[in-house]
């Protein structure tokens, strides 16, 4: 399928979503550290599609999925599809959604759209036996097994720097809402970061190490009022940052932070 052949659907137009993501986590949990339940070499490779949702899916519709260390593709029977994504702490999350545009009826566009959702809810990611995945979030369910390794799969490059960068936030866990949504931003410096996610403004150090953000101690806000839907956003965001998220900038200029099951979606700014 080439280029050409696809859709690009932002997920703030995604017309497919039944419902807005409430945040995944709040507060500030203990930090992670560096583990996971499942690190993201694991999946780089082919799985055929078993289930969705429990219900088997025909394997003459050459169903599958391929993951790359920055991105996943494959089709359930009907539309070839895929996203950039990451895998961490045990959860997958996805910047935005393409598809080619072929109309699908019956089982295989409704497991079509169950799997569009699953992606879009930061799934959990378990081992299960047999070799076996299970992706399970949003009310939906995905297993699959292996298929051999990924001979698409991209290398490993340097992660982008970040430093001096500024970026307009798009999602946070899926969510758009905020007191003034056209200038949400996160932006760093050299050793600090700023934020306003959805109300307050965040601000605090960071540093990278791999692809990861290890950050401060210390995460500050401005002492602002805010409705309690916003300021679970926030807290949201804080949780992620705690967490030393992964992230990701996609050849569209997208940033992807993910960690503890929480993600940002954020575009350049400059």
């Amino acid at each position: 399928m080439t280029a050409r052949s696809m859709l690009v659907i932002i997920a703030a137009a995604l017309s497919i979503s039944c419902s807005e993501p409430g945040p995944a986590s709040a507060g500030e949990p203990e930090r992670s550290g560096y583990a996971t339940a499942i690190e993201p070499d694991d999946i780089i490779a082919r799985w055929r599609v078993e289930t969705i949702d429990g219900e088997p899916v025909e394997q003459e519709r050459n169903a599958h999925l391929s993951f790359g260390r920055h991105r996943f593709g494959g089709t359930v029977g009907c539309n070839g599809f895929g996203a950039p994504g990451l895998l961490a702490d045990g959860h997958y999350a996805i910047s935005y959604w393409f598809s080619s545009t072929k109309a699908c009826h019956g089982r295989p566009g409704a497991q079509e759209q169950a799997v569009s959702r699953l992606m879009f809810s930061r799934p959990k990611v378990e081992r299960i036996p047999d070799q076996r995945l299970r992706f399970s979030g949003g009310g939906h369910s995905m297993e699959l097994s292996p298929l051999g390794p990924n001979a698409e799969a991209e290398d490993p490059k340097e992660p982008a720097d970040l430093a001096n960068t500024r970026w307009r936030a798009i999602m946070m866990n899926g969510s758009e809402k905020a007191v003034d949504p056209t200038n949400r931003y996160i932006r760093f410096s050299a050793d600090g970061w700023q934020a306003l996610i959805a109300c307050a403004t965040l601000h605090g150090s960071w540093r990278r190490d791999g692809d990861r953000l290890v950050i401060g101690e210390q995460i500050a806000t401005t002492e602002q009022l805010c409705p309690a839907d916003l300021a679970a956003i926030d807290e949201s965001f804080v949780a992620l940052m705690r967490t030393n998220p992964r992230y990701h900038v996609g050849e569209m200029g997208e940033l992807l932070i993910a960690g503890g099951g929480n993600a940002l979606t954020a575009a350049r700014l400059q």
